[in-house]
């Protein structure tokens, strides 16, 4: 009998069908007790954890996205130790190991999750800096992030930490979602701070809330107001400092230095392969020199056989001279 079973097409629709009714029950039952939790919130009137308090002035300090040439200099240091392997570019990974053992940004958050720095507010960043910076710097890849765009994100990171903190401070139950009684808090703060306006807080989560859920995660209610321009000026504010962020002047072209950074940039990377290239060729010389040393030693073990034999040869041919002296 074959140790391979094989499944019909309808064996395999039917178990997809089943997985998918599994997961729609369990995204069901979570949801169900993120509305009970928020609920019980509002019923007690506690959080059920504190929100998060940012040291604003911290935060300013660690993420240095002034134009003087001190803080270049300063972001140019960062970006080197962002880029712990050399590559010339930042990945995501490179990004959140960064921001947490570089920056050390958690450092700045008094109470609330410290940890969502990394898992929310820095990937997001991520994506928008990469995003932003590939448009603008004609040819750039979105999945990583070079090192013109870094103040981009830097500049982003501040932004979406602000954004987060609104946020936070609106999820009374701790779910990392908001209801439409929830979303409605945010109103006086987003219009205060970023110029956002909505007259109907009821219709404008209906607009975020796309997929009919009745709660909406940090993606959605970020993505929205950073692309509804026609609403408010918060879209207009967000480009224009995505426009200011990323470091090139209108005046001057820097086409030519991006050029040769680029052109550096594929040099290091030759050469680094052709050093590796070299510690290999090393590496293999070291293991025929340890041949050669195993070699010489057996050959002298051989010799040291080869006397021995020519010894015991000369003892024997003395021992046959005695006997037929004797005979």
């Amino acid at each position: 009998m074959s140790q391979y079973q094989f499944f019909n097409a309808a064996e395999i629709d039917a178990a997809w069908a089943a997985e998918k009714r599994q997961w729609a029950q369990e995204f069901e039952t979570q949801a169900q007790a993120r509305a009970a939790a928020k609920a019980q919130a509002r019923q007690t009137g506690q959080r059920a954890r504190s929100a998060l308090s940012v040291d604003w002035s911290q935060v300013d300090r660690k993420l240095p996205t002034g134009q003087t040439e001190d803080l270049k200099v300063h972001r140019t240091g960062l970006y080197e130790q962002f880029d712990r392997t050399g590559a010339g570019h930042l990945t995501l990974a490179d990004t959140v190991n960064g921001c947490r053992n570089v920056l050390k940004l958690d450092e700045a958050i008094r109470s609330g999750d410290s940890d969502v720095v990394y898992k929310s507010v820095v990937p997001l960043a991520f994506e928008k800096a990469a995003s932003a910076g590939s448009s603008l710097n004609r040819g750039g890849s979105s999945a990583t992030l070079e090192r013109i765009e870094f103040r981009l994100l830097l500049v982003y990171i501040r932004h979406y930490l602000e954004i987060y903190s609104i946020f936070d401070e609106a999820d009374v139950a701790a779910t990392r979602t908001l209801d439409a009684n929830e979303f409605a808090t945010t109103k006086s703060r987003l219009g205060g701070k970023y110029g956002s306006r909505f007259a109907d807080a009821g219709a404008t989560f209906r607009s975020i809330d796309r997929r009919g859920r009745g709660e909406i995660d940090f993606a959605d209610f970020v993505n929205y107001f950073d692309h509804q321009e026609h609403a408010s000026n918060y879209g207009e504010r967000a480009t224009y400092t995505v426009q200011r962020s990323v470091e090139r002047s209108h005046i001057v072209d820097n086409s030519a230095l991006e050029e040769r950074i680029k052109s550096l940039s594929n040099e290091v990377y030759a050469l680094r392969s052709e050093n590796a290239q070299l510690k290999a060729h090393v590496d293999r010389l070291s293991g025929y020199e340890r041949e050669v040393t195993t070699l010489r030693t057996q050959l002298s073990e051989l010799h040291s056989l080869r006397s021995e034999i020519s010894r015991l040869q000369h003892l024997l041919t003395e021992r046959d001279e005695r006997i037929r002296t004797l005979s």
